[in-house]
């Protein structure tokens, strides 16, 4: 068997174990097989298909590419913003598209959330007020506040104090270390 029918049929045995292992996310988190060097791409993120056998991908140029790995759970909650990942590049352990490429994602930035660059941090809560990290929030709904302790993204405008007024939040990851 050539490498290259090796590769594939390793990749579909692994999709296929995937898929019917009830309760996965369809290979979320498993690395990519043949993994090489560290690579970074920009574009935006898309959740195709539904649980057990959801995908997060990365689309640009009109080509996917899987987003995988431990932080693949957070980048899910950012459906249709751009993003920047850096992480391990290989064969996709899931049926995502010609070329079935993967990355296995070691960090990522958030480039734009519906056009607006957003401040990302983890919220903290207490007497002297609620702040995303250092940065002070005016008119945190009650909601973001009751998120204490959580990472979230937050857009807004800054104030004349420099807080950051809360336009639009979400959350990447609970306190207690869920997503969604």
């Amino acid at each position: 068997m050539s490498a290259r029918r090796g590769v594939a049929a390793a990749a579909a045995m692994i999709a296929i174990a995937a898929c019917a292992t009830p309760g996965r996310q369809a290979a979320v988190g498993t690395p990519p097989a043949a993994a090489s060097e560290d690579t970074t791409a920009s574009g935006r993120v898309h959740v195709v298909g539904a649980a057990p056998r959801m995908v997060v991908a990365l689309e640009a140029g009109g080509a996917q590419v899987a987003l995988i790995g431990p932080l693949a759970s957070e980048l899910a909650t950012l459906d249709g913003a751009d993003v920047t990942v850096r992480g391990a590049a290989g064969v996709s352990p899931v049926p995502i598209a010609r070329g079935g490429r993967a990355i296995t994602v070691r960090e990522y930035d958030i480039d734009s959330i519906a056009g607006r660059k957003p401040v990302v941090g983890t919220l903290v809560v207490n007497a002297a007020g609620v702040r995303l990290d250092s940065i002070p929030l005016s008119s945190p709904p009650e909601a973001l506040r009751e998120l204490a302790g959580s990472k979230v993204w937050v857009v807004g405008e800054r104030d004349a104090s420099g807080a950051l007024r809360v336009d639009a939040y979400g959350v990447l990851r609970r306190a207690g270390g869920k997503s969604r």
